[in-house]
């Protein structure tokens, strides 16, 4: 099943990770508690010099987020949740052997069957106004995009 882009069109999306969602104003990620917030960004530590690092700051504190509850495991939990895809989202990420290659793939399902007819995706946090809402889907449709591509969907 291949991603429609916006509107039906080809995806062009790339290039634009989760972290487009930082720079349009406000995170998504904002409530999760500073060690768990980091996390996320351990995870997908890709350089050599610090991944050892990255490594055990993820073994210190990733148990956290199972004991915690602050990832909903599964797929299509509906709610203001984490999915392993927030901490985990591309291949090759620290992160990755926390949730296993299953699990990771049944989000990615949930994810490419959340895909609106209009080519877009929701996001799972409330709206403020309709102008946030418009402008944050676009953020959360171009993430869900490159995500899925990243993983080879």
């Amino acid at each position: 099943m291949g991603v429609r882009g916006v509107g039906g069109a080809p995806s062009l999306a790339r290039g634009v990770g989760r972290g487009a969602a930082s720079a349009a104003g406000g995170s998504p990620r904002a409530g999760l508690p500073l060690p768990a917030s980091r996390l996320i960004h351990v995870g997908q530590v890709s350089h050599r010099r610090v991944r050892g690092r990255a490594r055990d700051a993820l073994t210190a504190v990733g148990q956290m987020i199972f004991d915690q509850g602050m990832v909903a495991l599964e797929p299509g939990t509906p709610g203001e949740v984490h999915t392993p895809l927030d901490f985990a989202p591309l291949p090759g990420s620290l992160s990755r052997d926390l949730f296993g290659e299953t699990l990771i793939a049944a989000h990615l399902d949930q994810l490419a069957a959340a895909q609106l007819g209009d080519g877009g995706w929701v996001f799972n946090w409330q709206a403020w106004s309709q102008a946030a809402e418009r402008e944050w889907r676009g953020v959360v449709t171009v993430d869900a995009l490159h995500l899925l591509r990243a993983n080879g969907r």
